[in-house]
């Protein structure tokens, strides 16, 4: 990630480098790595507001957090578009509903 929310993505090169020699030791250690960037903070980072920059971003770059994607659902295997896990604004915060299998 890169070192301020407002700077370019990092390079995919070297993202996909770091993963790899991560995962030359850990492969479950290099796809946690490629999930929490990939599928969390990089689309904080290119899609977020600003407001959700600066408060999602520090504790997710910092290590106070790990990003995840609750993917596999009972009905829908790890096919992410037909999952059924819904996220419903109540007032000042969203009450998610769903079930996952693993």
């Amino acid at each position: 990630m890169p070192q301020k929310p407002t700077a370019p993505a990092t390079i995919p090169l070297a993202s996909a480098i770091c993963i790899e020699e991560l995962s030359k030791q850990c492969a479950s250690t290099g796809d946690i790595v490629a999930t929490h960037n990939g599928l969390c903070c990089d689309p904080i980072l290119t899609y977020g507001t600003e407001e959700q920059k600066r408060k999602y971003l520090p504790m997710l770059t910092t290590g106070h957090h790990v990003g995840a994607f609750a993917l596999t659902e009972p009905n829908a295997g790890s096919d992410a578009s037909k999952g059924q896990t819904e996220a419903r604004l109540e007032g000042d915060h969203y009450v998610m509903n769903g079930s996952k299998i693993f």
